[in-house]
């Protein structure tokens, strides 16, 4: 979070009015204020998960979400300091059709149980699209006191769009919804493992194509389901790119899954799973 006050004047009407879209997170009555964020209220956490796959709790019954973008806020494209803030990005998930607009249920096999708002978005007839947005750079009392929200300014009065420009498409919560351009997406030309840094490491060697600057790899090696090292590097466009994943203790001989996510500077995510063994 930002250590900054907020802008005189700066008020969340007109932050709503310049595009950000609003709280979309529920806090326990009497949270402590100056709480630090818990890890589902973090983009980074987002961006680095292993599986993107989250159960929703629709009624009593599970609806199963895809996560397959990390994004600012529109707000963000008028206002640097909320570009790829921790506090402050959009969560889009695929998933089946039906599920409505609320505060539902969530759970994911690293975060647990939480909750979000989550609206579908998107035009009638396409593919089925859902958004939950996490911003805590504005304080609301009594939904979101703790920390201190981050500095920002009211964009610039935009011009009036001309009379023939489509209606664009906004969530429940009133943010724009970007119409995504189609894309080619990364693909996985080559990849390694083997031990390295002693036996508490192994090194991840890995040549990617179709990705675009400001793309990032993260690697999470699991054990039988659980994470027991990760690491993360940028890529360039057909370059080898070697991660050193960490562990707390020893790797033992085995086998173990490789999970690859390649987020863009968009955060649009690709995932990679590769079975393989240490020897």
């Amino acid at each position: 979070m930002h250590d900054a006050p907020p802008a005189p004047g700066l008020t969340r009407r007109r932050l709503l009015a310049a595009g950000g879209a609003g709280v979309a997170v529920l806090l326990a009555p009497g949270a402590a204020q100056a709480a630090p964020l818990s890890a589902e209220l973090r983009r980074t956490t987002w961006a680095g998960l292993a599986d993107g796959r989250v159960t929703a709790t629709v009624a009593g019954r599970s609806v199963g979400l895809e996560l397959v973008e990390v994004a600012d806020l529109p707000i963000a494209a008028a206002v640097p300091a909320l570009r790829g803030h921790d506090g402050a990005f959009a969560l889009r998930f695929a998933g089946p059709p039906g599920l409505p607009s609320g505060t539902h249920g969530l759970h994911h096999p690293e975060l647990g149980a939480f909750a979000l708002f989550v609206s579908p978005v998107g035009a009638a007839g396409a593919a089925p699209r859902y958004e939950a947005v996490v911003d805590r750079t504005v304080r609301i009392a009594g939904v979101n006191e703790e920390g201190v929200p981050a500095a920002v300014v009211p964009p610039a009065r935009a011009a009036a769009p001309a009379a023939t420009a489509p209606a664009p498409l906004v969530t429940a919560s009133g943010a724009a919804v970007p119409v995504a351009a189609p894309r080619r997406r990364p693909r996985l030309r080559t990849v390694a493992v083997r031990r390295g840094g002693g036996r508490r490491g192994a090194d991840v060697d890995l040549v990617l194509t179709g990705t675009t600057p400001g793309t990032v790899v993260r690697a999470v090696l699991l054990r039988r389901g659980h994470a027991v090292a990760r690491a993360a590097a940028p890529v360039r466009h057909g370059d080898a790119v070697r991660l050193r994943l960490r562990a707390g203790r020893a790797l033992g001989r085995g086998r173990y899954e490789l999970a690859l996510v390649v987020v863009d500077r968009e955060g649009r995510i690709t995932r990679f799973r590769r079975q393989e063994r240490l020897a």
